[in-house]
């Protein structure tokens, strides 16, 4: 019913291009729009000062956005990063798509003829680290002019050999220089699609070079990256993929993490078609123990691309106001996090993809969608208005044009009606910000505790742990754990909880086992202060409700453990233990 009062709203239109405002009938919204808030501790993410600059490992934690800017709109960029988006993300990722950033042979000469989609995303990357975002690039495709391809569907041609690849790559990375952490290498390698070849022909004649051109480059500057294997479609077998991968020595050798696709086919319990996946938990516990029986146990594990379903079906396309959206966000991220998850993405804004929406919505950021009479919503943030569909968007800053005429565009809602009109987010951003609490925006943050880990365990007392989901990190920055509880599904009667962590940094089955971090923390009988938070969220909005919290409790170290309870506690709980100094 609710849609079709929907329709009736945004019939009527204010002065201007202005769409008249009708929320859903089942998704309450606050009346103070200072109550629209999402669950956590929302001043968590406030910075004074710069951040701190340190080199990443294996070891940090990170909860960020895939990132696509569009070429020729420096200022959407510019704009984008303003969001506080940019203040809650710990790092970006970005597809490096030889496709598009390497359109002709001239192109990897980047001193005299980089490609505008080239320079679009070295300019996002600098944005980024200028705010002390870590960035990552996904390499991958082969550029039509080195495979001989005529067409867009040519680049899963092979190339010719892997020089080419090695040359391609080292040229890139050499011009990024310092500006990226991280790379990974290819995407979704197992999907046809992207590589006609066989498995053996795609390790020796892209996976390998890519990793020791990236590796060369270390050698002959100093300049240390983080290196992962490529993410997988989850539509096809996966497993196959990493025995190939854990079967060659010098790959390895190469690497320093694993990487899956958080695919939200049937909200994160797999089937897709062919599928081998049965849930993307499942496939990340398989990764974990293929690792450790191969004596890999220090490598990382992270998520190469991440997407969430709408409407609770394969697909990404339906309405926004299902409450689908948050549920999924918080099974998935929850139950991979959980399990030691350490690089967790999704996109950062509505793009012209067909494929997935965005954390946020398009804002009309230069006043340019209103100029070509495009329908607006007001913004109750006091920002840019914002697109009320998704929206491809031709040409620069000043010129772009409306191009939704595309086979990709026809006939899409693309999850509209939105579940809350005049909010810049969409639902499921709220869920994306209170899991990166534990990447403390653009703090330095290392993983701790690991559910159900033997001696690193977080553990819970007073209720089963099969009800809950539950994660930890260390903030170096500012000398804090912070832990997060969230309960499977929703209850409606609070529950009394007690959470117990190791007070300081151990050496764990994947994560520290370098040890060096490890002792970091706090000491037998120190005193630390408790900030904490408990409350529910409203499943059709993602925003908070009974919201209890405190931030005056002290606690002592007591036989290593810092431990505290919350005697009425709700769906979601945020806990920083911090230094009293």
């Amino acid at each position: 019913m609710w849609i079709d009062i929907f329709k009736f709203c945004i019939s009527l239109f204010w002065a201007g291009s202005i769409a008249f405002v009708c929320h859903a009938k089942e998704a309450p919204i606050p009346e103070d729009p200072q109550d629209r808030l999402g669950p956590g501790l929302t001043s968590f993410f406030e910075r004074e000062g710069s951040p701190p600059d340190y080199n990443v490992t294996r070891n940090h934690l990170h909860v960020g956005f895939r990132w696509q800017p569009y070429p020729n709109q420096p200022k959407n960029s510019e704009a984008d990063i303003q969001r506080e988006l940019g203040k809650v993300a710990s790092y970006a990722s970005f597809w490096y798509m030889s496709l598009h950033t390497l359109p002709h042979r001239k192109s990897l000469n980047y001193k005299n003829h980089p490609s505008s989609d080239a320079l679009a995303i070295r300019h996002a990357v600098k944005l980024c680290k200028e705010r002390g975002i870590k960035t990552e690039l996904v390499l991958w495709q082969v550029p039509l002019w080195m495979n001989g391809g005529k067409t867009y569907p040519d680049f899963n041609k092979m190339p010719p050999d892997d020089q080419a690849i090695y040359d391609m790559v080292k040229a890139t990375v050499q011009w990024f220089g310092e500006d990226v952490d991280y790379y990974a290498i290819f995407h979704e390698a197992n999907h046809p699609k992207y590589w006609e070849g066989t498995w053996d022909e795609l390790m020796k004649l892209f996976i390998l070079p890519a990793a020791r051109a990236i590796r060369d480059y270390e050698k002959e500057t100093g300049d240390i990256k983080v290196v992962s294997t490529a993410g997988l479609s989850p539509s096809r077998d996966c497993k196959k993929w990493y025995n190939v991968q854990l079967e060659s020595a010098e790959l390895m050798g190469l690497i320093d993490n694993f990487a899956l696709n958080l695919s939200d086919f049937n909200n994160g319990w797999g089937g897709g078609i062919p599928t081998w996946v049965t849930s993307v938990w499942s496939q990340m516990e398989y990764m974990d123990k293929r690792l450790h029986e191969e004596g890999y146990s220090d490598k990382g594990i992270v998520a190469a691309e991440s997407w969430i379903c709408w409407d609770g079906k394969r697909t990404v396309h339906g309405p926004e106001a299902s409450g689908d959206t948050v549920e999924s966000t918080l099974r998935i991220f929850g139950e991979c996090i959980q399990r030691g998850l350490s690089l967790t993405n999704l996109p950062w804004t509505d793009n012209n993809s067909a494929w997935t929406m965005g954390l946020t919505k398009r804002i009309d950021y230069n006043g340019r969608l209103a100029l070509l009479g495009e329908k607006l919503n007001p913004n109750f943030t006091g920002g840019p208005t914002i697109a009320t569909r998704k929206l491809n968007l031709v040409g620069s800053d000043e010129k772009f044009t409306i191009k939704n005429d595309s086979s990709s565009f026809a006939n899409n809602k693309f999850g509209a009606p939105y579940a809350v009109a005049d909010d810049p987010n969409h639902t499921h951003y709220y869920i994306w910000r209170w899991f990166a609490q534990l990447s403390g925006g653009q703090n330095e943050c290392l993983h701790h505790a690991v559910a159900g880990e033997e001696g690193n365990d977080i553990i819970l007392t007073g209720v089963k742990d099969k009800d809950f989901m539950r994660m930890s990190s260390y903030d170096r920055t500012a000398d804090r754990f912070i832990v997060l509880v969230a309960q499977r599904k929703e209850k409606k009667d609070p529950c009394e909880l007690t959470i117990s962590i190791p007070a300081s940094i151990k050496k764990g089955a994947r994560y520290n086992r370098d040890e060096k971090f490890v002792g970091e923390g706090f000491k037998e009988g120190e005193k630390v202060r408790v900030v904490w938070t408990t409350e529910d969220v409203e499943p059709k909005t993602g925003y908070r409700k009974n919201k209890i919290s405190g931030d005056t409790n002290v606690v002592q170290v007591r036989d290593g453990k810092l431990t505290f309870s919350i005697p009425e506690s709700r769906r979601l709980t945020s806990i920083v233990f911090e230094s009293i100094l």
